[in-house]
């Protein structure tokens, strides 16, 4: 069916920022389902994602960037 069709121009999402922001939009899905085990007292898998920041990125961000996991 979608190739039936011509292109079509996309349209933004209303209230969606043009920009994510990994502090503003991923964190607190990290917070909110990673961090009970993946925090600097558990690290299971010998991972940290809890929000606490380094003197440049917060630890989730440098870890999953060390690790290959976005």
């Amino acid at each position: 069916m979608a190739l039936r069709k011509p292109p079509q121009k996309i349209a933004a999402i209303s209230d969606v920022p043009d920009v994510i922001d990994f502090p503003r939009d991923i964190q607190p899905i990290l917070d909110a389902h990673c961090t009970e085990c993946h925090n600097p007292d558990r690290r299971e898998g010998k991972i940290d994602l809890a929000g606490d920041h380094t003197p440049k990125y917060s630890s989730s961000y440098w870890t999953m960037v060390k690790h290959d996991l976005v």
